[in-house]
């Protein structure tokens, strides 16, 4: 297991250019190895004081051919920050603070000495990398799958719930709910919200036959849309939440998922709040963030394999997205 970079670790790392591009390279956020445009051989790692390299503390790719004309690359080629003048030290600390979800976006901002439209760009990027993590997931593990557990022994709790803002003392302008339909597994980390138009069955229905095992047990408050659960292979039960919180005969309780809004609602407004679409995708990277980033001790290790393995697919999906 490599070892944790504390904040401690982080600074000391700042301050050793070397370090961190060994980092960057090992975690395939820079490319580990590349060849020679003209001749194919594969260059080498080198450092020097060269003025235009400046911003990677003298880092580049160099040719070993002497007879080739290409004589260097930069090692931020093929990366996200292919076409960013930032320096090494700069975006240690912009990642390492994002990878952080307990630090605002001002705060990361300010702290790596960042503009905030170019730390909002980077997030669109990371956001959009959870994004596609999660619908790969999505479409090779149905809930309870990953943490091993047949479907007799899954216990599924879901609920809906509005994402919109409230009026100050009820009054003032009402505005439009949007709701956001929650699946959790007890005993699990797995959780799986989705923003949705409306609280019908028509609508939750393929949500839950598509991320459901057929047999699991399916906890619910007594909203119609859910009342023919049994009718497709599932073991439902509900609770009458005008009466109580936990069926005082059947135990049956949603706590579990009521209190992951909670704390997705904390996470959105702490990021800064989401407009339009933008919601999904900070319900995205909050789910992405408790499946696979809960563990601070390699938390940091395993987001910069995630910007290596799609930064870049994610990176010119974002550009484009902001474009338009």
């Amino acid at each position: 297991m490599p070892e944790a970079v504390n904040f401690k670790k982080m600074t000391n790392m700042m301050n050793n250019p070397s370090e961190i591009v060994a980092l960057l390279i090992k975690t395939g956020v820079f490319k580990q190895g590349v060849t020679c445009d003209k001749c194919g051989i594969l260059m080498q790692l080198k450092c020097g004081k060269i003025k235009k390299f400046s911003n990677d503390c003298g880092h580049y790719w160099g040719c070993t051919n002497k007879a080739c004309n290409v004589r260097w690359r930069t090692i931020r080629d093929g990366s996200i920050f292919s076409n960013s003048q930032l320096p090494l030290d700069t975006l240690l600390c912009m990642l390492w603070l994002y990878c952080d979800a307990n630090t605002k976006p001002s705060c990361i901002a300010r702290w790596s000495e960042l503009h905030e439209r170019s730390l909002r760009r980077y997030a669109h990027t990371f956001q959009r990398v959870f994004s596609i993590i999660l619908n790969d997931h999505y479409s090779n593990n149905k809930l309870g799958e990953i943490s091993g557990l047949a479907p007799q022994h899954t216990v599924i709790e879901i609920d809906e719930s509005s994402f919109s803002k409230k009026p100050k003392y009820n009054r003032g302008h009402r505005f439009k709910h949007r709701w956001v339909f929650g699946m959790h597994v007890r005993g699990t980390k797995e959780t799986r919200l989705f923003y949705v138009d409306n609280r019908t069955r028509h609508t939750l229905l393929p949500y839950i036959l598509g991320h459901a095992q057929i047999g699991s047990t399916i906890f619910s408050d007594n909203y119609g849309s859910y009342f023919t659960l049994n009718n497709y292979g599932y073991h439902h039960q509900m609770v009458n939440h005008a009466a109580n919180f936990v069926d005082r005969h059947t135990g049956v309780h949603t706590n579990a998922i009521e209190g992951q809004w909670k704390h997705a609602k904390e996470f959105i407004k702490f990021r800064g709040g989401a407009l339009g679409q933008n919601l999904q995708a900070l319900l995205d990277e909050f789910c992405c963030r408790k499946l696979y980033l809960h563990d601070p001790a390699n938390r940091f290790h395993v987001f910069l394999r995630m910007i290596g393995l799609y930064g870049v697919e994610a990176h010119a999906y974002a550009d484009l997205h902001l474009r338009q």
